[in-house]
């Protein structure tokens, strides 16, 4: 059986290099103790297939701190990215330990993503649900921020859009008009009541 010939621990990086035979293993120092592995040990499959698991676990961690280096994002929007590089069981394991060390928070992140929507990009429910759909976050998770958000920033945002798009308050009177801008403010997530509600108040102001 393969032996152990040597094992280099680096303590400030956490990590370890395990030296059997011909190949180095590259692995955290949390799965070399796990392991028990120690120099002179003579590795059977088993113990083998660990190693190799192991150090494919610290490239996908490796990996995962890349991507989030760019910015938040969500469990399934970095598994996604994993899997283009490394095995199911893999994926997992690395996804777990960023739930577990807090670097992936998709309750806290759907909420903070779901308040910029509606505050800085002046969306409606439905576009900012569509827009946290299309970052992986789950149906609960979208469901949580929604319910978070102020309901009475809607009908301001569509005031803000209004006051925007219009220099005349005379230009609703115009059907063509008035439409056009309904189907606008449709496409940025508002309801038919929010919109129709919104130009009602924005004529009488």
């Amino acid at each position: 059986m393969p032996l152990v010939k040597d094992i280099v621990r680096d303590e400030n990086k956490g990590e370890a290099f395990v030296e059997v035979e011909s190949d180095t293993y590259h692995i955290t120092m949390s799965d070399l103790l796990k392991s028990s592995i120690a120099v002179g040990d003579e590795l059977d499959g088993e113990k083998l297939g660990f190693l190799g698991f192991a150090d494919s676990k610290l490239s996908g961690i490796k990996k995962a701190f890349v991507f989030l280096s760019y910015g938040d994002m969500s469990e399934r929007k970095l598994r996604t990215k994993l899997e283009k590089s490394f095995e199911p069981d893999v994926v997992s394991a690395v996804v777990e330990l960023m739930i577990a060390k807090r670097y992936i928070d998709d309750e806290a992140l759907s909420i903070r993503m779901a308040e910029a929507y509606q505050r800085s990009k002046l969306y409606g429910k439905a576009k900012i649900r569509s827009e946290l759909f299309m970052k992986g976050f789950s149906a609960e998770n979208i469901s949580n921020a929604l319910s978070e958000l102020d309901e009475s920033v809607y009908e301001e945002s569509i005031l803000t859009l209004l006051e925007k798009k219009c220099d005349d308050k005379a230009v609703l009177a115009d059907f063509n008009a008035k439409k056009k801008l309904s189907a606008y403010l449709f496409r940025l997530g508002f309801s038919y009541d929010e919109i129709v509600n919104a130009m009602e108040r924005f004529e009488r102001e």
